[in-house]
């Protein structure tokens, strides 16, 4: 939350939702998480919908970082993202980044 108040100070739009089944969001938790980067996706997409935001720009920690790196493999229209803390993850999310930008 206080990075979000960061961000709204300085101009920015801001979309705080939780993944299924975690938080205060309704629906099942999606045990093999293979769902939630279709959701990244359809949040993206609602945000594009405002002429007035010309840019998305994701910020996820732990289980959302990874979330977000899993959400490059389909098309999502981020400017940029910035994962911290990824953590251990059986989706392996490095080994796409490593795979997409020829990296070892």
């Amino acid at each position: 939350m206080p990075i979000a108040v960061g961000l709204l100070r300085h101009g920015f739009t801001c979309l705080l939702p939780d993944s299924r089944g975690h938080g205060a969001s309704g629906g099942e938790l999606d045990h093999a998480r293979a769902l939630e980067k279709y959701d990244v996706a359809e949040w993206v997409r609602l945000l594009r919908r405002d002429p007035a935001i010309s840019a998305v720009y994701g910020l996820g920690l732990s289980l959302g970082a990874s979330t977000l790196i899993q959400s490059l493999t389909i098309p999502v229209d981020f400017r940029a993202i910035v994962a911290d803390s990824t953590g251990a993850d059986p989706a392996h999310p490095y080994q796409y980044l490593s795979d997409r930008f020829h990296l070892p």
